[in-house]
């Protein structure tokens, strides 16, 4: 069976755990890159939505516990993926490890599939998998980490509203 692309998201609220995963990851899998990725505190909370298809006000609740500051995205080859029902359950372990090691909360995201991959690759940094490999063709070297910074989204005087409102109300959730 050939590799398989994943991806992997060390929420902000877990970011004291990165140097443990990230040393974890480089024993079971080929990561391609690294990427401290930004986004602006206003809208966080629709980029939440849009990244994992959910309605508003369940982004909020995933905010305020994923915490709103920066996060790393991790590129990365299952070189000898294991399914069940389409599941890379190598990567589901990996993923329910780390979620351990950061208080076994949703604080890590990977990817179930390889499709779900792609979908999370192409939103997060705007390339496909083709265009990725012609950019990053070897594997991570160790040291860099890229820099993502997402451009602010304009909203409307009620988007806004509506967003602060939900904010204000995340307190009380």
């Amino acid at each position: 069976m050939s590799k398989e692309l994943h991806l992997f998201i060390i929420w902000n609220r877990a970011l004291s755990m990165q140097q443990k995963i990230i040393a974890d990851l480089v024993t079971h899998c080929e990561i391609r890159k690294i990427f401290k990725c930004h986004w602006e505190k206003e809208t966080f909370t629709i980029k939440l939505a849009q990244f994992y298809k959910k309605k508003l006000h369940h982004s909020c609740k995933k905010e305020k516990e994923c915490g709103d500051g920066d996060f790393l995205v991790i590129v990365l080859y299952d070189n000898h993926p294991q399914h069940k029902n389409k599941i890379n359950i190598n990567i589901k372990k990996l993923k329910q490890k780390y979620r351990q090691w950061t208080s076994g909360k949703y604080l890590i995201h990977a990817s179930d599939t390889s499709a779900e991959a792609e979908e999370n690759l192409k939103y997060l940094t705007h390339m496909d998998h083709k265009t990725f490999l012609k950019h990053y063709p070897s594997a991570w070297d160790g040291k860099s980490i890229d820099k993502i910074v997402e451009k602010p989204i304009k909203l409307s005087h009620w988007q806004k509203l509506r967003l602060h409102t939900l904010h204000i109300l995340r307190i009380f959730l």
